[in-house]
């Protein structure tokens, strides 16, 4: 699947805001408990938000590099 550059840009917002949902809400964490998701599944969740955040950009670089490459595959496993 190929997402614009807009959607890419605004999934760390998003899955944060996702994220911080499911952890503030009881209600919501029940309702996605029910539907199947799992601890491992909020955890995993994390770990790619912040694979997302902590990949180095550098001026200058080339696009292709494999932080670039393991920065668009962590956001595009989110926005999925």
């Amino acid at each position: 699947m190929d997402y614009s550059d807009e959607v890419l840009e605004a999934t760390p917002e998003r899955v944060t805001k996702f994220l911080m949902g499911i952890g503030a809400v009881a209600a919501i964490r029940t309702l996605m408990a029910e539907a199947g998701m799992t601890d491992d599944d909020i955890v995993e969740g994390r770990t790619l938000l912040l694979d997302v955040l902590a990949a180095p950009r550098k001026s200058g670089a080339t696009p292709d590099t494999a932080d670039a490459r393991a920065q668009r595959a962590a956001t595009t496993e989110l926005d999925q």
